[in-house]
């Protein structure tokens, strides 16, 4: 029996698309967060934030993403990891 293209193709790259969500998801973080604290803050008023402001603000940012993008990243990982193992096993 043979496989087709995609069945080839996900036995390839196991877990990219976890990875990829969890980019997607850290990108969309990003986005939403800056744009939630520019409609909070007002437009007028993201210029004249103090430093520790503006580090809030970007901690707010940066952090959930990396976190959502570190998950996706380990989610890979651990699905390549379960592919080898199971490719050994059957070995």
């Amino acid at each position: 029996m043979t496989t087709t293209t995609i069945e080839a193709e996900r036995a390839r790259d196991p877990g990219a698309m976890i990875g990829i969500l969890g980019l997607v998801v850290g990108g969309l973080w990003v986005v939403g967060a800056l744009a939630g604290a520019i409609v909070l803050i007002g437009p007028t008023n993201i210029g004249s934030l103090t430093i520790p402001e503006i580090g809030a603000v970007g901690a707010i940012t940066v952090l959930p993403a990396l976190m959502s993008v570190f998950s996706g990243l380990a989610a890979r990982d651990s699905a390549r990891a379960r592919a080898e193992a199971r490719r050994l096993a059957d070995a």
